[in-house]
């Protein structure tokens, strides 16, 4: 596996997305039925740029935003609903934007995504972003708020970590 490589989990089964990274040769997306059947599986280039994928309502309206081309890159997937039927996502080269009624649509990218989706994406204990990423302090770490805390990473330390409200 690549250091670009990532399988993402919820509740012990593979759900979205294996790997992104800005600079990869490739991206692979595949998607798994609650048993484990993949419904979708594809390797795009670096330079992909799909045709026919729309990016509307909450999540088209963050997407559209300066600076949120470069940073997500080209959508990957249509929108899809989460887990718990309330919120929705929808997945980009190098990151998602997950929209909930109660907080809105963040972009979530990066290690912060890495080990959010660790603790279980959306209905994880964290649960869904509040915020942004933004940066903090001068040492170029970066954190996110979600609706039980915050995910900080470290610069330093190419570290991330969670902090409960």
């Amino acid at each position: 596996m690549s250091p670009c490589t990532h399988t993402h989990r919820a509740n012990g089964r593979p759900v979205e997305g294996e790997g992104w990274c800005k600079g990869a040769k490739t991206l692979r997306v595949t998607f798994y039925s609650d048993g484990g059947t993949i419904l979708f599986d594809r390797t795009y280039p670096a330079t992909f740029a799909p045709g026919g994928l729309t990016v509307s309502g909450a999540i088209g309206t963050k997407y559209g935003q300066p600076g949120m081309l470069g940073l997500l890159g080209q959508p990957l997937t249509s929108e899809h609903g989460t887990y718990d039927g309330v919120g929705s996502w929808q997945q980009f080269q190098y990151g998602y934007i997950y929209w909930h009624p109660d907080t809105g649509a963040h972009e979530i990218h990066g290690a912060i995504l890495d080990r959010w989706a660790d603790e279980g994406w959306s209905q994880s204990s964290p649960g869904y972003p509040v915020t942004d990423e933004y940066g903090v302090g001068t040492a170029g770490d970066r954190e996110q708020e979600f609706q039980a805390g915050w995910l900080l990473w470290y610069a330093s330390t190419a570290t991330t970590t969670m902090f409960w409200k």
